[in-house]
């Protein structure tokens, strides 16, 4: 018996290639045991797809061929690739610039899965600045200076697919109130401002 797989990404289509050669020409079956508590009988030399759906990532896969002649086995142990699922939190969530400061965000990468490439991005493109090379660091920081309204984008991604995590980000200016009294004349007495937010 011979095959091989291909295509090995974890809650996607596992391509399966039968390459046996049986010396009997009649009564040949081919049974296969993917690994997963699946199995499946065919009289065909035929490719096929199976899907995995549990979250192991390495299965033994088991190919019996039965005819008039013998019974023979091959097995294979595959291992497939986990889906990246992108994740991050922002600390602060939100903030406001001040006349000496700008505003400092700082990301924490929370992806799982197996992950090969990382995209930062945020749009729009202006009012902030960023690390050089930003877009491929693990967790990046970013340093705002103009007020608006911001989309923080992280893309995590494998050879099998790819997940993208948005965040709204919302910058402000801190609010400065200023008390002008309105007294026309000197007076010696006191006062007591009563300061509101309105």
């Amino acid at each position: 018996p011979s095959f091989t797989a291909s295509n090995l990404c974890l809650h996607q289509p596992v391509q399966f290639d039968n390459f046996t050669n049986s010396d009997c020409s009649n009564n040949v079956s081919y049974t296969w045991d993917f690994g997963d508590g699946t199995t499946k009988n065919t009289t065909d030399v035929t490719s096929f797809t199976h899907t995995y759906l549990t979250d192991n990532d390495t299965y033994t896969v088991k190919l019996n061929v039965h005819s008039s002649c013998q019974d023979n086995t091959i097995t294979k142990v595959i291992t497939l690739t986990k889906p990246p699922v992108a994740d991050f939190d922002l600390n602060p969530s939100g903030g406001c610039l001040n006349t000496t400061n700008p505003l400092v965000i700082h990301t924490t990468n929370k992806t799982t899965g197996e992950v090969t490439n990382l995209l930062w991005s945020i749009t729009p493109a202006t009012g902030w600045t960023a690390p050089i090379g930003f877009s491929s660091l693990p967790n990046p920081q970013f340093t705002f200076t103009k007020k608006g309204n911001y989309t923080i984008s992280l893309i995590a991604s494998n050879n099998c697919s790819s997940s993208e995590k948005r965040i709204k980000l919302t910058v402000g200016d801190l609010v400065y109130a200023t008390l002008v009294p309105s007294i026309t004349s000197p007076t010696c007495e006191s006062y007591t401002f009563d300061a509101t937010n309105t």
